[in-house]
């Protein structure tokens, strides 16, 4: 047992026929994939799309419909879409022209998925894994298992049949998108033309859950089934209005010269209204439940119904702008852009945004003096541009007070709300601005054969917008402010060849590889500041990630493992006890090694994990001993696509790469740990410190004496003989065994085969004799292969989005389906 507990007697029979000899187990055989069974599945998808395209000079159409249907690889999950396209554009004789663009989009959405946003306990990717690998006598796949259920380490960690979990919750979202787009523009006089144009956007998204009593939600609430309604509604209206001069030739010259000015008004309105209800009957359905809401019990003072919760948050932004582009005999290029930009999101100070840009390319090969008979086009340019940012929480700047849904007073009988704060606002927040500097060249040879673009930037950040940890004793732990700079430098390289280009067989390839070095310039008046990806607890866990002056954004951090305790890091002495008889040594910790003891609950002991220890006092502690473990930007990364075409045939292959990276692989620190009851580990842990030997008899173990735990094992040559061959502590059984550590970090770089498609084209002159203008088919495998030395699903899982200075986490992570896909392309 990890620990060196004892292993108690009614969990041995549970697996073994005597609780002296393991033979029982090897009956299991290979045991039951769990994993196969929740994520394995050999979904199938179809996808239908019907185009009807017409028209004359005037006025031309396009309606298409296109309707798609996907099972999930994860059990219980599925997709539904579909979506309606309707475009108009009409031209009179004269100078006014008109047109419109309708899409709707309707989806519905069934599963629960892996994980959420949220912490380790929402974890659905822990059952598919860690439930026990065998099916025990008696036991079907489905068969509930209270031992393991009831056991809980805390944290909601209990261990429950996967099967039952996923029937037990039920996850439907429903997804209505309306996007309504009018124009006209009208020229004024010859080359002076105004243009409106209105967007009307709507997307309305419901979401139901339903959970049964086996889900830790449900035992939260009397373990009765609970529902879940959420509607979001997101309400856009734009207007655009824009006055353009283009003049392709002034006064008949080689100058020509266009000039736009124009304004934008934007709306969004999000309307958001929830309600969670309890104490619904046993055995009530899903679908029951969700169609009748009134047969949940009434709230009482015992259990008590929450409150709806609902708002609305409106929020504005205006813009001006104005562009001028100039050019010389297609020789020489210039563009300025000027634009202002108010968001409703700052106060009164701060609403505006003022970014300039502008760019001026030189075309080398139009030159007079330049000669090649290989070259065909050869372009120098540089640009120049301030980008906004204004992503922030609507009204930061302001402190903001809700209602809580469980909250309020008593007062003659009557619950009486009250307002809490929900954020210390910020006056002074501010535009956070993207300053981007671009020198690049552009080339084409041999005929347009090869094509070489080459791009150097320095790219740079100020103002950051970050949710920024505060000092608690202002009643707060977070506010949004403008902290520090950022600063990002490379190349992107670009080279397309036709290596192949005759009657019969052509082959082309493109070629892509970006280099980028970022860095944190400054944050403001910190050198340091703490971030915590929230992996396993938002905010009761310390900090996985760090940002530091001269560090790059994504840097991992936490202790540096150091392997295990041997028997070398111990003193020994005589021990004896009747109830151990085995158990002849005590094992104490030299005063010269250094310990881990502030950092893990569990004893030390040999075989415990170890850290290093960074400033040399001989403790292991968070103040001092923590440092940069990984980083997870990568140092290049690229693609290459190829396309062969021989005669009706095609084939198309794209690869793509990324080198120097690092995850950050938490289910390694979850998977690999014995916190929870009866868990299933990863494969590394057999080759873990052992403390039982082949017998099931314990060599070493912990035991209380006058009040001190102390460790006690089978004499050192016994316990150095059984793990001769260990490569990894032995599991810890706390949750401090999740602190961020460098054996979490991988290296994350991969090739992937991303998209393989081979298509063939009939004849046009076998198709005419049927109607048909075109027909093709085709057959295409996605995510073929990826070659990688990561050891979780995906090196490119990416959990933890919403902080952007926490990227990298592997946590639960969606497993990325390979799919094959055969289809027809017909065209009448």
């Amino acid at each position: 047992m990890p620990g060196g507990a004892e292993i108690p007697p009614a969990l041995l029979k549970r697996y073994i026929r005597i609780p002296t000899n393991f033979d029982t187990i090897a009956a299991y055989g290979e045991g039951f994939d769990w994993q196969d069974r929740t994520m394995g599945a050999n979904a199938l998808q179809s996808s239908h799309n019907v185009s009807v395209t017409g028209g004359n000079q005037q006025t031309t159409y396009n309606l298409s419909l296109t309707a798609v249907k996907q099972e999930g690889i994860l059990i219980n999950s599925s997709l539904d879409r579909k979506n309606l396209n309707f475009r108009l554009d009409h031209k009179t004789t004269g100078r006014f022209r008109f047109g419109f663009n309708t899409r709707y989009t309707n989806q519905l959405i069934l599963g629960a998925g892996t994980s959420d946003a949220g912490g380790a306990g929402s974890n659905r990717l822990r059952q598919y894994t860690r439930y026990k690998p065998v099916i025990l006598p008696g036991e079907e796949e489905d068969t509930y298992d209270p031992t393991l259920d009831l056991n809980n380490a805390g944290n909601g960690f209990n261990i429950l049949n996967p099967i039952l979990l996923a029937n037990a919750e039920v996850r439907k979202r429903y997804i209505n998108q309306l996007n309504l787009n009018g124009y006209f523009s009208v020229e004024l006089v010859k080359k002076l033309t105004f243009r409106s144009q209105v967007a009307y956007n709507v997307t309305s998204t419901e979401n139901r859950s339903f959970d049964d009593t086996l889900t830790n939600n449900a035992k939260s609430y009397n373990k009765q089934p609970v529902v879940s309604l959420g509607n979001n509604q997101s309400i856009q209206i734009v207007n655009s209005n824009v006055l353009s001069y283009v003049n392709p030739s002034l006064r008949g010259s080689v100058h020509s010269l266009s000039v736009l000015v124009g304004q934008e008004i934007q709306k969004t309105t999000n309307t958001a209204n929830s309600q969670t209800i309890r104490y619904f009957p046993l055995g009530i359905t899903a679908d029951r439940a969700f169609n009748n809401l009134q047969l949940a019990a009434a709230s009482t003072t015992a259990y008590p119904q929450l409150q709806p919760v609902s708002s609305q948050v409106p929020v504005t932004l205006a813009s001006f702008f104005s562009t001028m582009d100039y050019n010389y005999d297609h020789r020489y290029y210039a563009k300025i852009t000027v634009r202002a930009d108010g968001s409703s999101l700052f106060g009164e100070e701060n609403k505006w945004g003022y970014f300039p840009s502008g760019i001026v390319s030189w075309r080398i090969s139009g030159e007079p003096f330049f000669e090649s008979k290989w070259v065909d086009d050869l372009r120098a340019r540089f640009s120049y541009g301030i980008a906004g940012n204004n992503r922030i929480t609507p009204f930061s700047y302001r402190t903001q007070y809700v209602s809580p849904s469980s909250g309020g007073y008593g007062l003659n009988g009557v619950l009486n709300g009250v307002y809490n704060p929900s954020n210390l606002g910020n006056e002074k927040l501010k535009w956070e601005s993207q300053i981007a500097r671009n020198l690049g060249f552009d080339l084409a040879a041999f005929h347009d054969r090869i094509s070489l673009t080459a791009d150097l930037y320095y790219n740079s950040s100020e103002n950051l917008l970050l949710n920024q940890a505060i000092p608690s004793s202002t009643g707060y732990i977070t506010q949004f402010q403008n902290i520090g700079a950022t600063s990002n430098k490379g190349i992107e390289l670009q080279l397309s060849a036709d290596i192949i280009r005759k009657q019969d067989i052509n082959y082309s390839a493109s070629f892509n590889i970006s280099f980028n070095k970022n860095r944190i310039t400054s944050l403001g008046g910190n050198n340091i500041i703490l971030r915590n990806s929230g992996w396993f607890s938002g905010s009761n866990f310390p900090a996985d990630y760090i940002l530091k002056v001269g560090e790059e954004v994504g840097t991992m951090y936490g202790y540096i493992n150091d392997g295990f305790y041997t028997l070398d890091d111990f003193t020994t002495a005589p021990y004896s006890d009747p109830l151990n008889p085995g158990l002849t040594t005590q094992y104490t910790l030299k005063k010269n090694v250094a310990s881990n003891a502030k950092i893990l609950a569990d004893p030390l002991q040999p075989g415990s994990p170890k850290f290093k220890d960074l400033n040399g006092d001989n403790v292991v502690d968070a103040d001092n001993d923590r440092a940069i473990i990984g980083r997870s930007q990568p140092k290049f990364y690229g693609g290459l696509n190829q396309t062969l075409r021989y005669k009706n045939f095609d084939l198309n292959v794209f690869v793509n790469f990324v080198y120097g990276n690092q995850v950050f692989n938490a289910n390694k620190l979850e998977y690999g740990s014995a916190y929870g009851s009866e868990v299933n580990l990863l494969t590394s842990a057999n080759g873990r410190w052992k403390m039982v030997d082949d017998k099931g008899r314990l060599i070493q173990r912990t035991v209380s004496s006058g009040g001190n735990t102390i460790i006690v094992g089978a004499d050192s040559s016994t316990l150095s003989g059984i793990n001769r061959g260990a490569s990894l502590w032995f599991p810890s059984s706390s949750v401090n065994g999740f602190y961020s550590q460098s054996y979490a970090v991988e290296n994350g770089s991969y090739i992937r085969i991303n998209n393989v498609t081979l298509g063939y084209n009939f004849p046009k002159s076998l198709l005419s004799r049927i109607g048909i203008s075109s027909l093709r088919a085709y057959i295409t495998a996605n995510n073929l292969a990826t070659i990688t030395g990561y050891t979780g699903y995906d090196p490119d899982a990416n959990t933890r989005r919403s902080d952007p200075t926490t990227s990298g986490v592997d946590y639960a992570a969606y497993p990325r389906a390979r799919t094959y896909v055969v289809g027809l392309n017909v065209n009448f």
